[in-house]
């Protein structure tokens, strides 16, 4: 547990992060911000919106990483887009504003 203006520990390995990631957002996710002060309520606006700039880079380095290395090919996949849709059961009308540019 960290004490107020501590930061937590760093994550040591990829699975780790991600996981802290979701519990995080599966924490504010599940939170009563109507409780919070305006803000708090404004400090987690602000802080959501550097975290998604932060996935998305983290998200286009990861995809361009599996991309180049094949990494949908060990399943049978002719491109990353549709091991995504396979794999994480996403929705093409998703994918499709999310992968307007081709990768490679």
């Amino acid at each position: 547990m960290c004490l107020p203006g501590q930061s937590p520990p760093a994550p040591a390995t990829a699975a780790e992060a991600a996981a802290m990631a979701r519990a995080a957002l599966g924490w504010l996710a599940a939170a009563d911000p109507a409780s919070w002060t305006t803000a708090e309520q404004a400090g987690c606006l602000r802080a959501l919106e550097q975290a998604a700039s932060v996935y998305t880079a983290a998200r286009s380095r990861v995809l361009a990483a599996f991309h180049s290395q094949g990494g949908y090919e060990d399943d049978g996949h002719g491109s990353a887009r549709t091991w995504l849709k396979w794999q994480c059961d996403t929705r093409s009308h998703v994918m499709s504003g999310t992968r307007r540019r081709r990768i490679g």
